[in-house]
């Protein structure tokens, strides 16, 4: 059904690939090749971001509008305009040229936004190690899985935020 429309290398019995197996863990996932995210240490520390800013209450949409990784919320974007741009800093030791700081000040300040560098301390020093642990799947059973997540804020001050 789906072969004509999709291309010739796919047969019928791709078609039902949805009625499979169900996954209960990621690991599961992982091992069948459904699932891989994430592998990298940057996919980690957006993770870590991410989920650290989301259990603070805040909201999370995509960035690239604003010059960012993400756009943080208050609360419901529907109901509330956005405070923070965030750039994540995937490890510790990631250096910050001197004009991405200026730039990412500047930036929050002519979009009427605070500007935050997120920095997340994942515990993971390579890919290589990374998607070991996602293969393992031994981020599943933790709470934390991704580390610890430290913010600074940037913001011009007297000029609008």
């Amino acid at each position: 059904i789906l072969s004509g429309l999709v291309g010739s290398e796919m047969c019928i019995r791709d078609s039902h690939w949805h009625l499979r197996e169900t996954y209960t863990t990621l690991k599961e996932a992982t091992d069948a090749g459904i699932w891989s995210y994430p592998t990298t240490v940057e996919e980690r520390a957006r993770c870590a971001v991410f989920e650290d800013l989301h259990e603070k209450g805040f909201f999370l949409s995509t960035g690239l509008r604003f010059g960012g990784d993400f756009v943080v919320y208050p609360g419901d974007p529907l109901r509330y305009h956005s405070h923070f741009t965030a750039t994540i800093l995937a490890t510790p030791t990631q250096p910050i040229p001197a004009y991405h700081i200026i730039s990412s000040g500047r930036l929050g300040t002519a979009v009427k936004k605070s500007h935050l560098l997120c920095q997340a301390n994942t515990r993971i020093i390579d890919n290589t190690q990374a998607q070991d642990r996602r293969r393992r799947g031994d981020d599943d059973s933790l709470h934390k899985p991704w580390g610890r997540v430290e913010y600074w804020s940037l913001a011009w001050a007297g000029f609008g935020t």
